[in-house]
């Protein structure tokens, strides 16, 4: 239900029969998977485009696994540094 003036009308389910939030632009829709180490369908957010809205721990996890990924040198690069088949390093290296 939606207060509009001083009358409550009901909501209307959108795609995924989620429902329209005006005040926080976001979706409100269920959700299945683990939470707080807990499955089960659970309320969550959508952004407009249908996107999940992380939770805090969603996003630190997230945060922490692509500052992990830059750290690691890609195994194509250390390939590059490696000496040839003759002990030689490559000729672009000073």
């Amino acid at each position: 239900m939606a207060l509009q003036g001083q009358q409550y009308i009901p909501l209307t389910p959108g795609l995924h029969d989620q429902l329209w939030s005006n005040v926080l632009q976001l979706w409100l829709g269920t959700w299945e998977g683990v939470f707080l180490r807990e499955a089960g369908i659970w309320l969550r957010f959508f952004e407009p485009e249908g996107q999940i809205v992380p939770t805090a721990e969603e996003s630190v996890r997230t945060q922490a696994e692509a500052e992990r990924q830059r750290a690691e040198p890609s195994g194509n690069v250390l390939k590059l540094l490696r000496p040839n088949s003759h002990g030689c390093m490559p000729a672009w290296l000073p």
